[in-house]
């Protein structure tokens, strides 16, 4: 026979059930628990991942080598440090697309429909540009190592296990990555590509005197790096576009709860995407092909950096509410920004300096930008019991 309430026996409430998208929905020790049991579960898809790229790798190691001892760090593409860099930039691009493609599946899950990302369109940027973001990575790796181990050559049985690590720790820091895909993700793979593209075609050209042009010389015809940096420009341009879709994630919450206006998602939306896609017409457009290319070269990389700065100057009407130090910092930047253009006109500064300020300027404000809106949308959000 049920026991019948008193005055003092309140009604028992059933556990807060979250709701799928929203960020908020969960109480604190709940969502805790989740985004443990999700770390974990990627860590041992991400170790499934390594476990296999280690065995294909050494296998293939053996069987390219067979009967070759010793086996070289360099010096041929059999060479073992050379197979390590080839096979970790691919298996890296397949093992991001998987990872991208199965994390992405997952987030969607719990996410409303206004904030889903087709994957489709953007995995292919993304295991293309994680790609070449390893191949170089790897190769200025394997350089370092040929120069401190000097003509270094080992047995098969040794070298090929050595591929097989390589190409372990690389898939599994890759899958790591993007199973639990965030705008990080994205926004790291995008700095280290233009990062390590520049620098290698840099450090690569053959013509010392490179710096008295621009950057853009890198990817000329006479240049012999172009096709590193131009690959590197091209993909960082179509990540730009893929980040932004992440990025929008927090400026739709900030929009539900009114502290952002609708038009500054608007322009937040396509400004994102046009400086993308001029950041990408600086990869295909090689500046010295022609006047009207060379003109649109130009104009590309004029209007991806002015925006940027207009954003800058923008930010305290485009989003509201952020620290009164996100804002100084914010305009100090825009600063150094806007004085390297003047000190270009004045013939202070050549081409290459303003281009380097450009580059780490507006990398780092991108940072800063996407901590503070994150930061923003904990501080707003609502309490929950």
């Amino acid at each position: 026979m049920a026991k019948p309430k008193t005055a003092k026996q309140a009604p028992r409430k059933s556990p807060a059930t979250p709701t799928a998208g929203t960020k908020n929905s969960t109480t604190g020790p709940v969502a805790i628990v989740a985004a443990q049991q999700q770390k974990q579960v990627a860590a041992r898809f991400a170790l499934r991942g390594a476990l296999a790229a280690a065995l294909v790798g050494t296998v293939l190691s053996l069987i390219l080598n067979w009967g070759r001892t010793p086996v070289p760090l360099v010096g041929d593409w059999t060479a073992f440090g050379i197979l390590a860099v080839i096979l970790g930039a691919v298996f890296a691009t397949v093992a991001a697309a998987y990872s991208y493609v199965i994390g992405l599946r997952f987030r969607n899950t719990q996410m409303p429909p206004n904030r889903r990302h087709n994957y489709w369109i953007s995995v292919a940027p993304v295991a293309l540009g994680t790609g070449m973001q390893i191949f170089l990575a790897a190769g200025i790796g394997i350089i370092f190592a040929s120069v401190v181990f000097k003509e270094l050559a080992l047995i098969n049985g040794i070298a090929s296990p050595i591929v097989g690590a390589i190409c372990a720790v690389i898939v599994f820091t890759v899958m790591g990555r993007f199973l639990l895909v965030t705008e990080r993700s994205v926004l790291l793979t995008l700095a280290l590509l233009l990062f390590l593209g520049i620098v290698v075609a840099a450090a690569n050209e053959q013509n010392p005197k490179w710096w008295e042009e621009s950057f853009s010389y890198l990817g000329t015809a006479e240049s012999n790096t172009n096709l590193f940096f131009n690959i590197s420009f091209v993909l960082t341009g179509l990540l730009i576009v893929v980040w932004q879709q992440f990025y929008l994630e927090n400026i739709t919450i900030l929009v539900e709860r009114t502290i952002v206006r609708p038009r500054a998602h608007t322009i937040f939306k396509y400004g994102i995407i046009v400086v993308g896609i001029f950041v990408t017409l600086i990869g295909i457009l090689h500046w010295g092909a022609g006047p009207v290319i060379t003109t649109v070269h130009d104009l590309s990389a004029y209007t991806a950096g002015g925006l940027i700065t207009l954003a800058m100057l923008a930010i305290r009407w485009l989003i509201p509410k952020m620290s009164n130090e996100f804002y100084v910092a914010t305009y100090v930047m825009a600063a150094v920004m806007i004085g390297a253009v003047l000190m270009l006109l004045f013939g202070i500064f050549n081409t290459v300096g303003v281009e380097f300020v450009y580059f780490t300027t507006a990398g780092a404000w991108f940072v800063l930008l996407m901590e503070s809106t994150e930061m923003l949308v904990a501080t707003t959000a609502p309490a929950t019991r």
